[in-house]
């Protein structure tokens, strides 16, 4: 087969669609076709190559942009947008901070979009049109303000720098009309078919269509679509599916919705929950209730499992949010750390409680206004107020502040103490009841030397802590009293040593998504050594060699 040059014009054929002369066949020709000898009538001949010609222009467009869209599709990424929630019942998808479609060679500041959010119904999807240079060809005239003929005109927008021969530097696109640019500067020099290169700039509106509607051009991105449930988020391979209520950031985990119970009274959404036991406070077995701190109830229905996602009706399954981020609250106060509250089943509050014999029982960490990172530990993680306290928070950077924060910790009624650095502990050190040893990312290891480790007493509770040790022998941590927690911890071991990872003597310890390294098949060491004691707990730990 010869090969064939490309035209250098389309066939523009009838341009104008509201003509007279042109018509569509019917569907009883359409379907079947036209006879032989048949007589076909202007408006049918007309509509057919009127329609050949603009299916021919798009195509033709899509083929001259081939190397923007593939440059797109393989380097373009959603970033930013803060926290991100969306609502089935509304189907407002909202994000809290700017975001920028992330396009090599192509400048942040020119693909933003501001914090906001849109309405996207199922099918609907939100999109851009991206800032990003592509080159086209169209005739220059000097002294003239216009560029003719323009092989594609799908993306060129009033407001787009031009480049190109014969173009001033500065020229903006005033209008388009049909394959036509106005500029905003006459050309000083003539060409026939100039290659010319166009680029937006500044912030980006984000615009929500049907998705099965959209004709896309080769700026267009779509950022994010609407699923009825949930919302998918992102571009290219960097995309998150955000479901109903659920709040976070991009690239982030969101919240995983692992139990389901029957609800043993109405439940409103986000509402703290317990399942009850049934004998021990006189409801029913493994249903789902308000979590209860009071005096009275405390001691048997206050433990936090996690939150109801939705209002639901007495006797309807209740699905529970157990950990990761929830949204939907209001007037959080992002960082403090939040409990049961004891005056209001099902509530929660950033007051620990102080009265005596009331329950203090954590259930998660705010990260904004809207949004709790859940993370609930138990009955076991829960302790009684003792009498009158000057419980406090506590940050350390070294061995010796945590020896101070636990000592006036453990005089005051009990307290949280943050880790904000990595360092050694060279002697023992006892975490006391209402005492909890929390770690921070990046921050959270502590090196155990010969003869140092932590010591647990009743009550006492490590949470995200990673420990690590020199030693070739000896306990990382030692579980003494009854009801301590190790919580998302990871203790790595020297595999050819005979150290022990968590030796256990108490009864009722709780080891929660708690990893052991070091303590594989070939290792001498040991992971956990339950040494005594009843009723331990151990939670999905993780043995790694």
């Amino acid at each position: 087969m010869a090969t064939t040059t490309k035209p250098t014009a389309h066939i523009n054929w009838v341009p104008d669609s509201g003509s007279a002369n042109l018509g569509a066949p019917p569907a009883n020709i359409s379907s079947v076709g036209f006879q032989p000898g048949q007589p076909v009538p202007a408006p049918w001949l007309n509509y057919l190559l009127h329609n050949l010609g603009r299916w021919t222009e798009y195509f033709d467009q899509g083929l001259n942009s081939t190397v923007l869209a593939t440059s797109l599709d393989q380097g373009m990424r959603l970033l930013g947008g803060g926290t991100w929630g969306y609502s089935a019942a509304t189907g407002v998808l909202s994000w809290d901070a700017p975001f920028n479609l992330a396009i090599p060679s192509a400048a942040d500041a020119d693909n933003t979009v501001a914090a906001g959010q849109v309405t996207l119904p199922a099918g609907s999807v939100a999109y851009v049109q991206a800032n990003t240079p592509f080159t086209t060809t169209g005739d220059v005239t000097q002294g003239s303000d216009q560029v003719e003929n323009l092989a594609y005109e799908l993306g060129i927008e009033a407001g787009m720098g031009v480049i190109g021969p014969g173009i001033p530097s500065g020229t903006t696109v005033l209008s388009l009309t049909d394959t036509t640019a106005t500029l905003s500067a006459p050309a000083t020099a003539s060409s026939t078919q100039a290659s010319l290169t166009f680029a937006g700039s500044g912030p980006l509106t984000l615009t929500v269509a049907d998705g099965a509607t959209l004709v896309p051009n080769p700026q267009t991105v779509v950022v994010a679509r609407g699923l009825g449930q949930a919302a998918l988020v992102g571009v290219n391979a960097g995309t998150m599916v955000l479901r109903d209520k659920e709040a976070r950031g991009l690239h982030t985990a969101g919240y995983v919705t692992t139990v389901q119970a029957p609800a043993g009274q109405a439940l409103t959404a986000q509402q703290a929950v317990y399942i009850s036991l049934g004998a021990s406070d006189g409801r029913t077995a493994g249903a789902a209730y308000p979590a209860d701190a009071s005096i009275a109830n405390g001691p048997t229905r206050a433990g936090f499992v996690g939150f109801a996602h939705t209002a639901t009706a007495t006797g309807d399954t209740a699905h529970l949010v157990t950990g990761g981020f929830l949204g939907g609250f209001t007037s959080l106060t992002p960082g403090a750390l939040y409990y049961l509250d004891p005056t209001t089943p099902g509530g929660i509050t950033a007051t620990r409680p102080t009265v005596t014999n009331q329950v203090i029982a954590p259930v998660g960490v705010a990260t904004s206004a809207s949004t709790l990172a859940v993370n609930p530990a138990g009955a076991a993680a829960n302790s009684v107020v003792q009498g009158a306290s000057s419980w406090a928070n506590y940050t350390v950077s070294s061995e010796a502040q945590l020896g101070t924060a636990l000592a006036a910790a453990q005089s005051g009624g009990g307290g949280v103490i943050v880790l904000s650095a990595p360092f050694t502990l060279s002697q023992g050190y006892t975490v006391t009841d209402a005492v909890l040893v929390q770690g921070r990312k990046g921050a959270s290891t502590l090196t155990v030397l010969p003869g140092g480790g932590l010591i647990m007493a009743s009550g006492g509770e490590l949470r995200d802590v990673y420990l690590g040790t020199t030693a070739t022998t000896g306990n990382l941590v030692t579980v003494t009293g009854d009801y301590a927690t190790l919580q998302a911890c990871r203790l790595t071991l020297p595999p050819q040593s005979t150290c022990v990872g968590v030796a256990v003597t108490g009864s009722g310890t709780r080891l929660v998504r708690t990893q052991l390294a070091g303590v594989g098949p070939q290792s001498t060491a040991t992971g956990i050594a339950y040494v005594s004691g009843t009723d331990n707990l151990d939670e999905s730990t993780t043995i790694l060699s």
